[in-house]
């Protein structure tokens, strides 16, 4: 049986709009936030596995083959942020194997990494020299205030939303910075694809959210907005395969579509069209502007 639950932004009673993966999709009543509920105690261990990384589905087939696209990501943010501030000590959460991270060092910036996969914390340490440590932005202990936050593609994984959000306004200090990128709930291709668009996808992703609804959440965690835009993101091709051919098999002659999609020819990476897409940067009150 369906189970209404309170609202993770304002504690208002919610309804089940749908049900995606055995999931229920709830929004709120007052807020209109729409989010599912996490697996369990050990949501970050079952979701995040190296399985995540490297086993296809709503994952990846192998993040590590997107290293040089992720790190030419983090250094156009690491401008970006540069162009608002001096660059200093910036965390970037969920910093999977530390690529964007190592982009956002390129770009100047002085960084520690968060991220629940020891795999990836492993290959970020080892292999790329960064400072990363295992643990998510609900449970992290660092203590530490910085002068930017980076969630890329984070905002919609966490599973305690009230707790992160503390957890992020602890850790940036009055007047830093906190860029975000994530999958806009009220974008014309999410609205016209219904519960068919790619980014239902729990227990992975937990929260979606329109753009009012995330400046809504930034605000009760003291940020104002800054600027927004739409972000130059390129994926491998072979992980567009990999998640089309997973969206499509649970259609009629899914299967068939998937193998064809597979064998499609395609150029190494893809240019991703962002009509669903968007990069928002926030600024913690209290400092100089």
């Amino acid at each position: 049986m369906s189970v209404a639950l309170k609202c993770p932004v304002c504690c208002a009673e919610t309804r089940v709009a749908f049900t995606k993966h055995g999931h229920d999709i709830h929004d709120c009543l007052a807020c209109s936030h729409r989010f599912a509920r996490a697996v369990g105690s050990g949501h970050l261990a079952d979701v995040y596995g190296d399985d995540y990384f490297f086993g296809g589905g709503d994952g990846y087939d192998d993040y590590l083959a997107e290293a040089d696209l992720l790190r030419a990501q983090g250094r156009r943010y690491g401008t970006l942020l540069a162009k608002h501030m001096t660059t200093g000590r910036i965390l970037d959460v969920g910093s999977a194997a530390g690529f964007l991270q190592a982009g956002l060092e390129d770009a100047g910036w002085r960084t520690t990494g968060i991220e629940p996969n020891a795999t990836m914390v492993a290959h970020a340490v080892q292999k790329l020299g960064l400072d990363a440590s295992l643990g998510s932005l609900e449970d992290t202990q660092i203590d530490e205030a910085f002068d930017a936050v980076s969630l890329i593609q984070v905002v919609g994984h966490f599973f305690d939303l009230q707790k992160a959000m503390q957890s992020l306004t602890a850790l940036t200090r009055p007047g830093g910075l906190c860029l975000v990128e994530y999958w806009r709930r009220d974008s014309l291709a999410a609205r016209s694809l219904g519960r068919h668009w790619h980014e239902y996808s729990p227990p992975s992703v937990l929260h979606w959210y329109t753009r009012a609804g995330l400046d809504r959440v930034f605000a009760d965690a003291q940020f104002d907005l800054v600027e927004s835009g739409a972000p130059k993101k390129y994926i491998a091709s072979s992980h567009a395969k990999s998640l089309l051919a997973y969206k499509l098999a649970g259609y009629p002659a899914g299967k068939v579509m998937a193998g064809v999609v597979r064998a499609l020819p395609m150029p190494k990476h893809l240019r991703y069209p962002a009509f669903d897409l968007e990069w928002r940067l926030y600024r913690r009150r209290g400092g100089p502007s």
